[in-house]
């Protein structure tokens, strides 16, 4: 017989990428839970529940028992936990997709690596329930304390920092691939040496396949998926794969603050997120950040190079290097 799959989401961004990679698996029966809002066309072939976690349509998901499931749409602890009592107590694995931002960055010193047992946020009752993204790091900290007293459940916490790659629905990264392709000039943060650590998409579908078919002992971990890159770098590599010639201008952070601008994932500068439990865990290899980075330039000249939802338009960052200019 068929393992039963259950995946919570499903239809956008990892969450699809990942069920691209498993239908090819004959072992596996997958089913998706989701409101049925987001890309509801795709996987015509796959078994979808169709219902909102946040209310009683939840309790369908007691109409199967399942072998593993797949969590990427928890983001309330209340949920989160109503999901679990519906669960038959012979589920092998409940891998959860949590972020980096439950750890507690204002304890953060430069230069220190980021472990899985660094300090964690905490989560008041109020905050539990907020529906802003001022507490999403405070509320996946909730959830990953729900899990973790449930002693039954083998549960595996996955910690991704900034997600990049196909399908992302935030722009955050792709941004950053625009302007290089589409401006003369690009602002960045100080003078672009300050480091990041990302996510790559393709990577975390190889983590999540190897949580879901290999022995990974239960717990959390950090899934940055390459070592800290400047900006400069990460801009210089964009800028080689299609021949650029856009010039960087850089910025202080506090000034770009004063401005009341906020570019795209450089609130991560520097923070330096330790993934070698995962790595030496699975025995994984992962994708070096400049071939993923000249992989998305090709992906995304395919794509005709549509406006970034993220950042500053292309005239704000105009208007912005010419005040910046005339002050100089």
């Amino acid at each position: 017989m068929k393992e039963k799959l259950l995946i919570l989401g499903g239809t956008e961004f990892v969450g699809r990428l990942l069920v691209e990679a498993l239908s090819p698996d004959t072992n596996k029966e997958i089913f998706l839970f989701n409101r049925g809002k987001t890309n509801p066309g795709l996987f015509s072939e796959i078994t979808k529940i169709i219902g909102d976690r946040e209310t009683d349509d939840i309790e369908k998901i007691k109409s199967q028992e399942w072998d593993y499931v797949i969590d990427f749409s928890s983001f309330y602890p209340a949920s989160l936990q109503r999901t679990i009592d519906q669960l038959n107590k012979s589920v092998k694995k409940y891998i959860y997709i949590s972020t980096i931002s439950v750890y507690d960055f204002a304890k953060y010193t430069r230069g220190e690596k980021i472990t899985e047992d660094f300090a964690k946020v905490s989560c008041s009752p109020e905050e539990a329930i907020d529906t802003t993204m001022r507490t999403y790091g405070k509320k996946k900290m909730a959830c990953e304390a729900v899990l973790q007293k449930e002693e039954w459940l083998n549960s595996i916490i996955i910690r991704p920092s900034v997600i990049y790659g196909k399908h992302d629905p935030t722009d955050r990264f792709y941004y950053w691939c625009r302007k290089v392709k589409m401006t003369k000039e690009i602002v960045i943060p100080n003078q672009g040496e300050n480091n990041l650590t990302l996510t790559y998409a393709d990577d975390m579908v190889r983590i999540l396949l190897h949580a879901l078919n290999e022995d990974l002992p239960k717990g959390g971990y950090n899934c940055g998926t390459h070592d800290p890159v400047s900006f400069n770098n990460m801009l210089n590599w964009m800028k080689e794969s299609i021949g650029s010639s856009s010039q960087l201008f850089g910025i202080d952070r506090q000034e770009l603050r004063d401005e009341k601008i906020a570019l795209p994932i450089s609130g991560l500068c520097d923070l330096i997120v330790d993934s070698s439990k995962i790595k030496i865990a699975s025995g994984l290899e992962f994708s070096s950040f400049e071939n993923s980075v000249k992989t998305m330039m090709a992906h995304f000249e395919k794509e005709d190079w549509p406006t970034a939802k993220a950042g500053i338009s292309d005239d704000e960052q105009e208007e912005l290097i010419l005040k910046f200019k005339t002050k100089i």
